[in-house]
């Protein structure tokens, strides 16, 4: 690995061609159309193009933001299988509160809300919702989903396994992601 590489990687380049820039980029560029900024859009009464006027905006957008990871039960050294494996418990975060939905079907007994704090400035406190049965669990989810109406969703590996898995579990009662949360799975 050369060094000089490692340190620029701008220096492995030999050459750049306006083809290899993608078409939608260069229209942002030559039109000074910079994403995160604001806009106002105005129809052009005389064709079908528009007339984008930058807004000298200094507030920045603050897109609520939802973190969630489900728990499901197995057979022993297998990987959960929707068919016969329910989701007992689902935790979210939401601007630094933490929630955790509970099955008190897999779960013994209640849990009260705790404070779970990793480090030092990632303090986080949890609210607990102790439901009786999964379908309540997931019911809770999606009231809770509608409630907080999060513009940016945060999984680890949720598109293959958290949503779908969801999707799935939640069928089993008569619900639908999409109806209920204008989820759509794609792919």
């Amino acid at each position: 690995v050369d060094a000089a590489f490692d340190a620029d990687p701008l220096t492995a380049l030999i050459d750049v061609r306006e083809y290899d820039v993608p078409y939608l980029v260069r229209v942002c560029i030559d039109l000074n159309i910079r994403a995160g900024a604001w806009y106002t859009v105005t129809p052009n009464p005389h064709d079908a193009g528009v007339t984008l006027t930058d807004q000298d905006v200094e507030k920045k957008a603050s897109p609520s933001f939802l973190a969630f990871d489900i728990e499901c039960t197995k057979a022993p050294l297998k990987f959960p299988n929707s068919d016969v494996d329910s989701i007992f418990m689902i935790s979210y975060m939401v601007d630094g509160q933490g929630y955790l939905i509970l099955s008190r079907h897999v779960v013994g007994e209640d849990v009260q809300d705790f404070e779970y704090t990793p480090k030092p400035g990632y303090p986080g406190p949890f609210k607990i919702f102790n439901e009786s049965t999964e379908e309540e669990l997931i019911r809770r989810f999606l009231s809770e989903y509608q409630r907080i109406r999060p513009q940016i969703v945060v999984t680890y590996n949720g598109d293959f396994f958290d949503w779908p898995y969801l999707d799935a579990r939640a069928a089993r009662y008569g619900l639908d992601l999409r109806k209920e949360l204008g989820v759509e799975l794609v792919g």
